[in-house]
């Protein structure tokens, strides 16, 4: 706290946020003459046996990282850090942050607070464009290395049946790709022309916007290093309605990539840019079906939540590029066992 005297503090658990955590508000009281802020938020990993599949508690110690190693030195639209520690013994860790007075949980936003949400996101990315910051290790893919992700999209099958979504269009696709699923993970991903910091679960309710322009994005426990544009088709499915989300996209699209151009990124055209949208939007389209079943929710929200996403994976014909994944991916992993097999051959 900068030097500042503590005499006492005391926490209240914050009810209904942070799905992959555990939030507490604390009260702080200082010594005499000593002045600080009223409230402080602490920050975590989560007791829920079935988040810790997918916020697996070294996740904790990704968002401590993040904060000291790239947050450190200003410039970037995220909270205030008082005190961010991993524990390597118990592969978690401790972050103590401002308390940002007027965060609200919303079910959906407008495109008024999307706009600006957009262009700090693509600020942000843009300083870290194809940047030799990101050749760390703890930027490697956040789920853990054994996450059992055709478990996870079987309990989404579940959910989806016992709400009604058990012959929507995302269902039925998952359905059709998940023997293939285990070979995804096996596979190297699919290149894109983008590379950058991604938050990982850029949504309405992990941004605060002030009323002067200012975004403040929070919430990086699954930050990793990939494709931008998975955080830009996140914020589509998940934060706008269905209608918003068809009426603007494009044009949201298009001000993030201007953004990123005004911000300094060169040879990135808007065709490059479309189709890396759209291999955000299938990532993330299995990824919040997933979620579905792991998030602690009411049925209302998880409803609205399959909602959208089966919207989006009708327009964008997810059940088609299934077919086409059952029957390729085995073929690509076949191809790159033998290309590995002739390099192997072929090295002195």
């Amino acid at each position: 706290m900068g030097g500042i005297e503590v005499e006492s503090a005391s926490a209240e658990r914050i009810v209904g946020a942070g799905n992959g955590s555990r939030l507490y508000r604390v009260t702080m009281r200082y010594a005499v003459h000593a002045a600080g802020p009223a409230t402080l938020i602490l920050k975590l990993p989560t007791d829920n046996a079935v988040l810790d599949r997918v916020f697996n508690s070294a996740l904790a110690m990704r968002e401590v990282r993040f904060y000291r190693d790239f947050a450190g030195d200003g410039g970037l639209p995220v909270p205030r850090v008082y005190f961010a520690e991993s524990d390597t013994a118990r592969a978690g860790g401790s972050i103590l942050m401002e308390d940002i007075d007027g965060v609200r949980t919303v079910d959906e936003t407008s495109i008024a607070d999307s706009e600006p949400a957009l262009t700090a996101l693509a600020r942000l990315q843009a300083r870290f464009w194809r940047s030799p910051l990101l050749d760390v290790p703890w930027l490697d893919g956040a789920a853990p290395a054994d996450l059992d992700v055709g478990g996870l999209l079987r309990d989404g099958i579940a959910v989806a049946q016992r709400l009604g979504f058990g012959d929507a269009h995302i269902t039925r696709s998952v359905r059709i790709v998940l023997p293939v699923v285990g070979l995804a993970g096996a596979q190297p991903p699919l290149s894109t022309r983008a590379l950058s910091l991604c938050h990982g679960d850029f949504h309405r309710n992990n941004i605060h916007l002030y009323e002067d322009g200012r975004v403040v994005i929070f919430d990086w426990q699954v930050v990793d290093r990939g494709n931008p544009l998975r955080d830009v088709s996140y914020w589509m499915i998940l934060s706008l309605t269905t209608s918003l989300r068809r009426a603007h996209h494009k044009r949201l699209l298009r001000l993030y990539h201007d953004a990123l151009a005004a911000a300094g990124v060169r040879d990135y055209g808007w065709r490059a840019a479309q189709r890396d949208y759209r291999a955000g939007v299938y990532e993330n389209l299995m990824k919040l079906f997933a979620a579905v079943a792991a998030i602690d929710a009411d049925d209302a929200t998880k409803r609205r939540m399959l909602e959208r996403v089966d919207a989006a994976a009708r327009d964008h014909h997810l059940l088609a590029v299934a077919l086409l994944t059952r029957v390729l991916l085995p073929l690509r992993g076949w191809w790159l066992e033998r290309v590995a097999r002739r390099r192997a051959l072929n090295a002195p």
